[in-house]
């Protein structure tokens, strides 16, 4: 057998980005697509601004969380601080248990909410504009809906700030971050075949922590002053990958721009 023989059926074997590039003709292409659940019929551009709107919600979302951290008056812990005490639009000392009592008083309010409402929407655009690089399958399918139902929780966190309605607060942050990260953990099950488990080596261990973290939150079973930064742990591993996720794409659009290595191995053949 060639080399060129060879390498066209490692193409046709080898699932390697959400276009399927195999020494094939585009009609067996599109079949093959379809029967993995990676039909590519909206293309590369839907998928590119799916990668940089999971790019650019973290983004913001971290640059307005640290410029309305930078305008408080009192000192601000990642440990003991809730990240809704930024969104927070009164002055007000808490009362006492969980987490510990302080005093709430965020200049920035406005920038805060207004960027975990963009986060939530930024997440679930994401997701609907790369569905054909999820594949197909009951974990795709449900890892999809509960990261939407996790962006949606994001929303109503930043419409409903902990001091205008707690109750409803809380369960939009419950959506936000069990919910969310139970599809997050769901994202690293997806069928191997599927262009996105090719992150599985980052997907699981990140979704573990956010699961592990969020468990301890809304459980109860970590000290008051440590709920800052197990928060953290619970929200910042899907951000850390939206990101990743998103420049992965990115780079593969910029590769399918190039010759497929059906015509290398057609050239060299």
């Amino acid at each position: 057998m060639s080399w060129a023989a060879s390498e066209g059926r490692h193409y046709q074997q080898a699932p390697t980005r959400c276009w399927y590039r195999v020494a094939t003709s585009g009609g067996e292409r599109r079949l093959r697509e379809k029967a993995t659940g990676n039909d590519m019929s909206t293309g590369w551009p839907r998928i590119r601004v799916g990668a940089v709107m999971w790019i650019a919600g973290p983004v913001q979302y971290l640059i307005a969380q640290l410029v309305a951290q930078a305008a408080w008056r009192t000192p601000y812990s990642w440990m003991v601080n809730p990240l809704s005490d930024l969104g927070a639009v009164h002055c007000h000392r808490t009362g006492s248990g969980y987490p510990l009592p302080r005093y709430v008083c965020s200049p920035l309010h406005g920038v805060v909410n207004a960027s975990v409402i963009a986060l939530g929407v930024l997440l679930a655009g994401g997701v609907l504009l790369t569905a054909s690089c999820w594949g197909g399958g009951a974990a795709s399918r449900a890892a999809r809906i509960l990261l939407i139902a996790g962006a949606a929780g994001s929303v109503m966190v930043g419409l409903v700030p902990e001091d205008v309605n707690l109750s409803l607060h809380v369960l939009g942050a419950f959506a936000g971050i069990v919910v969310g990260n139970c599809g997050f953990l769901l994202a690293g099950l997806i069928r191997r075949s599927s262009p996105l488990s090719r992150l599985r080596p980052v997907t699981l261990p990140l979704s573990i922590l956010a699961v592990t973290a969020a468990v301890l939150l809304f459980t109860g079973g970590i000290p008051a002053g440590d709920f800052g930064g197990v928060e953290r742990l619970a929200v910042f591993p899907l951000r850390c990958w939206m990101v990743i996720a998103g420049i992965v794409l990115l780079r593969d659009a910029a590769r399918s721009n190039g010759p497929g290595p059906a015509s290398r191995v057609a050239a060299l053949a």
